[in-house]
């Protein structure tokens, strides 16, 4: 989500809603100022027009006062006296035949006036007609602004001493009274007006702004903060809700939305872990069809993806006469290996169901158990019958994903297809008397373990080993006891290796070993150990007592000893004859050949 920028500031919606209605508000005050000084000036020139009128009454009215005392002396007194006003601009007393009688200029008295030409009459007669209005704005000759009134002198009764009786009119009283006055009240009305409408404008502009930061701007900051978070993946963002309306709808949707948003990343979350449980184990399990390396890599794969702290694999032996266990803990990398015959007893660490264990192997494999504390995880391995029972556990509770029983379905199916896969190419590829790899076996896995040593720069090992005299056994006891020699030597040969070896029938009574990771003082431990423990081997004869037998035994280790598969397998063999040459039941290295 782009971050905000003081650059963009004018797009807030605060300041939208602000210009907007200070625009709005702008537009009605305006409106109203124009009205109220439309109103106001056609007010203000009422009054000056009413004024105007009523001095033109009272002009009127003291002139005839004045006529009837002093004609001449005081009705010129009386316009002397007015005219000293300021606001009077002019007052003509223009008789019927159009002279100008009296006037506050003396100038003007005794001008005959022509309402065609002269300007006082024009804005009177214009158009042929006498104007209506008796007191109205108009302008003088010179262009100045005045409030002309116009007011006739009837001729009445108190007149005709010197008027003719015939005559309706005496004449005009004409008054023109100057603007200015009138203009800067006016001016100074419009500019307080002006004034006052520009501080309501900020008083309204300052509430507006308050208003609308208070209601929607902090209410849609706050939100849009939420909205930031969550888009930066805070999946808890929440946004508190204050008080009503659409805002706070919004608000309340938002958390709905990022709440069910939570729950639907948690759902993929986890989902994606249960797939990678699933991918993670079944990449590792496909990745060996050996029954001794699946196994091993079971174990590995189950303690590493569910983070457990100890995994047991429970098996039939390949013989089928026993159980074989294969343990190995998160912090010890060595695999501890155990075969029980059918007829003892299976021990186990504490903390496994050895009865639970007997009863499960063999039966319907049934489906994955997690324990109540959820601390221990049984999975069984196989199509038809639970060929193994896989146990991890945890010292702690394991997690959601990991005790999933979906997922741990899934696994435990292609586990057990692997394992089915693992057992039938063990079968093919397993010497049927001594339950021993084939020597095919051999080289294809010794050309891998060249490779893999090449790769990886670590060494392997080759251990070969013969029987001693086996020919005289089955001279001396028979080819039957022959058999049970050759099927007692390779199973205490399988006891001696280590989990990750592998035996194999090399031809007759010769056996090999495949040790990898083995240095040379590792393969002459596991060397001396298998010629000890066929040293121990005894087999009872048909005809009574039991029979003995011992081993000569070579070795040699990659690449010290060659730089190949078969000069390795030389080196081993050329070690093998040395054993024979020197006495027999014993152990000879390929570089430093035994005293």
């Amino acid at each position: 989500m782009p971050t905000p920028s003081r650059t963009v500031w004018f797009h807030s919606i605060g300041l939208r809603l602000v210009v907007a209605l200070a625009v709005i508000q702008l537009v009605f005050l305006v409106a109203a100022l124009w009205g109220l000084n439309a109103f106001l000036g056609r007010q203000f020139e009422n009054a000056a027009e009413a004024q105007t009128a009523e001095l033109g009454r009272f002009v009127r009215s003291a002139l005839r006062q004045q006529m009837m005392g002093d004609p001449v002396s005081g009705v010129g007194q009386t316009l002397e006296d007015i005219g000293r006003e300021t606001a009077i601009h002019r007052i003509w007393i223009i008789d019927k035949n159009g002279r100008v009688a009296h006037a506050t200029d003396s100038n003007a008295v005794g001008n005959v006036l022509d309402k065609r030409r002269d300007q006082a009459c024009v804005a009177c007669h214009a158009g042929g007609g006498v104007r209506q209005e008796r007191t109205w704005f108009t302008s003088d000759a010179k262009g100045i602004p005045v409030v002309r009134h116009v007011e006739a002198i009837p001729n009445e009764a108190a007149c005709t001493a010197c008027h003719d009786a015939a005559a309706r009119l005496n004449g005009i009283v004409l008054i023109e009274e100057s603007t200015t006055g009138f203009r800067r009240a006016l001016a100074t009305v419009r500019a307080r007006l002006a004034g006052t409408g520009v501080v309501t404008l900020i008083a309204l502009a300052g509430g507006a702004l308050f208003v609308t930061s208070v209601l929607v701007a902090r209410p849609v900051k706050r939100l849009l903060t939420g909205v930031r978070r969550l888009g930066a993946g805070d999946l808890a963002a929440r946004v508190v809700v204050r008080g009503s309306g659409e805002v706070a709808e919004l608000t309340s949707a938002f958390n709905a939305m990022a709440e069910d948003l939570g729950r639907s990343v948690d759902e993929v979350r986890i989902k994606s872990a249960e797939l990678s449980v699933v991918y993670s184990i079944l990449e590792r399990v496909t990745k060996s069809i050996h029954l001794s390396e699946l196994k091993d890599l079971l174990l590995e794969a189950f303690l590493d993806v569910l983070d457990g702290d100890e995994a047991a694999l429970i098996s039939r032996s390949p013989d089928g006469t026993g159980v074989e266990t294969l343990i190995r803990c998160r912090a010890i990398k060595r695999v501890r290996r155990k075969t029980f015959p059918a007829a003892e007893a299976v021990t186990l660490p504490e903390g496994y169901d050895t009865q639970e264990i007997r009863r499960r192997l063999g039966t319907a494999p049934g489906d994955a158990v997690v324990s109540s504390d959820q601390r221990t995880i049984t999975l069984p391995i196989g199509s038809h019958t639970a060929a193994a029972l896989l146990i991890v556990r945890h010292p702690q509770r394991f997690s959601p994903t990991s005790t999933n029983l979906t997922t741990l379905r899934v696994v435990a199916h292609h586990a057990s297809v692997a394992f089915d896969n693992a057992r039938l190419y063990t079968l093919v590829a397993t010497d049927a008397l001594t339950r021993l790899f084939t020597v095919r076996l051999f080289h294809e896995r010794l050309e891998e373990a060249v490779a893999a040593s090449q790769r990886e720069q670590a060494p392997f090992a080759v251990v070969l080993l013969d029987l001693d005299h086996f020919k005289r056994v089955n001279d001396t006891w028979g080819h039957p006891t022959g058999d049970r020699v050759l099927r007692a030597a390779a199973a205490a040969l399988g006891a001696s290796i280590r989990a990750a070896d592998s035996a194999y029938r090399y031809g007759g009574e010769e056996f090999a070993v495949l040790l990898p990771g083995a240095d040379r003082s590792i393969v002459c431990q596991v060397a001396e150990r298998v010629r000890e423990r066929i040293s121990q081997v005894r087999v009872a004869l048909d005809t009574g007592g039991e029979g003995a037998v011992t081993a000569s035994v070579g070795f040699a280790v990659f690449p010290d000893d060659g730089p190949s598969a078969s000069a390795i397998v030389a080196a081993a063999d050329a070690a093998l004859y040395r054993a024979k040459q020197e006495g027999r039941d014993r152990v000879c290295d390929a570089r430093a050949p035994s005293p």
